[in-house]
């Protein structure tokens, strides 16, 4: 509950801001990121930049379950008459990331702040489906401009 109430607030006023001309609203129908965990696939010490840290290098893959429908609504769908979801699948995440845990004491808490850092860029993967309305003709992605690049932006 509480992942899916942050990714809302935080992706919904991106997908707002970034909707193209002739889309009056783009929000999610459905957001759950599923069952499946994520997969740790190595982990090892890194000397650390401060002498009261340790840093940890984490490398991970997710190839969850997750269920992400976007909905969006306005005049270029259908003359505004009905609203499209597009349905992310098949989605993978794999990254490496550094886990710093910095200002370490002898007492507690022990430790005075950590921090993650992704030391590259992601590599993530999907496949959006376009869902038209029922009794509606199919729409691709890519007809109505803009919409494409907004979707992809919202994912990675």
């Amino acid at each position: 509950q509480a992942t899916r109430a942050t990714v809302r607030r935080v992706i919904e006023p991106k997908l707002d801001s970034q909707r193209p001309k002739g889309i009056s609203s783009m929000t999610f129908d459905a957001f759950n990121l599923g069952t499946i965990p994520p997969l740790i696939e190595h982990i090892a010490l890194v000397p650390p930049d401060e002498a009261d840290e340790l840093q940890i290098q984490v490398k991970f893959t997710w190839k969850g379950n997750p269920k992400v429908v976007f909905k969006v609504q306005g005049p270029m769908i259908y003359g505004g008459t009905s609203p499209l979801k597009i349905d992310v699948g098949e989605l993978a995440i794999s990254a490496t990331a550094k886990i710093t845990l910095a200002h370490l004491m002898g007492e507690a808490p022990c430790v005075g702040g950590t921090q993650i850092t992704l030391t590259e860029d992601p590599y993530v993967s999907y496949r959006i489906a376009v869902k038209a309305a029922p009794g509606m003709p199919s729409v691709s992605l890519g007809s109505i401009p803009g919409l494409g690049s907004a979707v992809r932006d919202a994912i990675t």
